[in-house]
């Protein structure tokens, strides 16, 4: 939430000069955002309910019936307003086909944190963690329309050849890119092959990276908890904490990376204050 003293926010829109603070009620009431996704030049916002816009302008309340995000919704990723994947905590994913929403059966419980696609919507990933004991981690591939267990451990450490825990993923051409405590995960979803570069290379032990950007194979942003990030060239990788150094006590909640652009956004200093961090590659 983005606390005023006039009144309690959920969301805000920078338009490059100042920001604008927006309010989605959802029965009287201001939610907290949960996820959002940009699609297109369509929006979608979880808070209390699902509200979407066409190029950000008019505001639709989605009419969502109780129940259908048994896991809530933690994360949202689509190739199209007509094929939409939410995934939520105990294992839950809903699909949303352009006219009604479906639940899948993940075969699952573990908390979902994260989804991605190919630009068809062929292919789908899904990762999630728990951190309650034995803190099981998993990622999950669609396949034929069915969620298949591609990947899980019973512990968030790396041992007997796993990788521990899997915190995010992103979809390029033929791969899933996904950042895990043994390092950099890359799996070829054609081939069904897997690189794992190390974290001598990679630097992924240093951060929980929960967001994964690409804008090429060349050019990978990986935003990490506590607004550490790190950066793939296409040759080597950039892993920097300075903006963590610069706050006490900070968490970074979402992040996005478009063309030469990287946001973070969070909180520092116990829930004292918003912070969000803009970078720029040049």
């Amino acid at each position: 939430m983005i606390k005023t003293d006039s009144a309690d926010y959920n969301a805000a829109h920078w338009d490059g000069s100042e920001w604008e603070l927006i309010k989605f009620l959802y029965n009287g009431i201001s939610n907290p955002g949960k996820a959002i996704c940009l699609i297109d030049n369509f929006i979608l916002i979880s808070a209390g309910t699902l509200f979407s816009s066409y190029y950000g302008m008019v505001w639709e309340e989605w009419d969502v019936e109780i129940g259908t995000f048994p896991g809530g919704i933690n994360a949202i990723w689509g190739s199209s307003p007509e094929d939409i994947w939410f995934v939520g905590s105990g294992g839950s994913i809903v699909h949303y086909d352009g006219s009604g929403f479906e639940r899948m059966e993940s075969g699952t419980e573990v908390d979902m944190k994260d989804i991605d696609g190919t630009p068809d919507g062929g292919h789908v990933f899904a990762v999630g963690w728990d951190n309650n004991i034995p803190a099981p981690s998993t990622v999950l591939e669609l396949i034929d329309g069915v969620w298949n267990t591609l990947y899980y451990t019973e512990g968030s450490l790396p041992s007997d050849g796993d990788v521990g825990w899997v915190w995010g993923v992103g979809v390029h051409n033929a791969s899933a890119y996904m950042p895990t405590k043994a390092g950099l995960w890359k799996y070829n979803y054609i081939t069904q092959d897997s690189v794992l570069v190390s974290n001598t290379i990679s630097y992924m032990d240093r951060s929980a990276f929960v967001g994964v950007k690409i804008n090429s194979i060349n050019d990978i942003f990986f935003a990490g908890t506590g607004f550490k990030y790190n950066h793939f060239n296409g040759n080597s990788y950039y892993y920097s904490h300075e903006i963590t150094d610069m706050y006490p006590q900070r968490a970074m909640l979402g992040s996005d990376y478009n063309d030469n652009l990287a946001v973070m956004v969070g909180y520092f200093n116990w829930w004292e204050g918003a912070l969000i961090a803009k970078g720029f590659h040049e």
